[in-house]
């Protein structure tokens, strides 16, 4: 599956990515996603939302939840 499914997907990129430079307006657009502005990396709030990002997308702490779900019986009532 993944031998059709891995070309299939870089040849729709190379499609896009075609497209989008015919289209008017188009190279602007790819060359604007090719060069950032480093310039904004100087400003602390990028620090913090990257910092956020970092946090929320490594889960810390939610390997409790499923290892205090483990001991729970099934019929133990929770609420109580």
């Amino acid at each position: 599956m993944s031998m059709l499914l891995v070309p299939l997907c870089y040849g729709l990129l190379m499609t896009l990515t075609i497209r989008g430079c015919i289209e008017k307006g188009g190279p602007g657009g790819i060359l604007a996603l090719l060069a950032p502005n480093w310039s904004v990396i100087t400003r602390p709030w990028v620090w913090l939302e990257a910092s956020k990002f970092v946090f929320l997308s490594l889960h810390l702490g939610l390997g409790v939840i499923p290892t205090y779900a483990s001991y729970n019986k099934y019929h133990h009532n929770i609420i109580r």
